[in-house]
């Protein structure tokens, strides 16, 4: 997000709100969507990022996505297999449970700048 310093809105989304989201970018209408893939280090390209990015373009392009696959992504992806690992305690697995929770919420993730900062403040729709 830190990034992103010429976007005119700035959203986070994830499994849990990706309906929410892809419904205010449809109700938006930008002219262009970036998605902006984090995770992107040696050996690791944030595929479980890019999986939500697919599912979400399928939403805002009209389509009715299953999401088994995309989530089935996540769950394989190396962050995902950490998670799986019971000899890993850092990595609770309920956590990923969480995170794969398809449209738990119902609001969008917004990021206003605010003088230096980024606040990030969930909106209901």
């Amino acid at each position: 997000m830190v990034s992103s310093v010429n976007a005119e809105i700035l959203l986070a989304a994830s499994f849990c709100n990706v309906g929410a989201t892809a419904n205010y970018l449809e109700a938006l209408s930008p002219a262009e969507i970036t998605f902006v893939i984090t995770g992107l280090r040696p050996g690791v390209w944030g595929d479980e990022d890019a999986a939500c990015a697919d599912f979400m373009e399928e939403l805002i392009l009209g389509r009715n996505p299953d999401p088994s696959e995309y989530l089935r992504r996540v769950s394989e992806s190396p962050p995902g297999r950490l998670f799986q690992d019971p000899k890993l305690i850092d990595y609770l697995y309920q956590d990923l449970e969480y995170c794969l929770a398809v449209n738990r919420f119902d609001f969008v993730m917004p990021i206003y700048r605010e003088n230096e900062h980024l606040l990030m403040i969930a909106t209901e729709l």
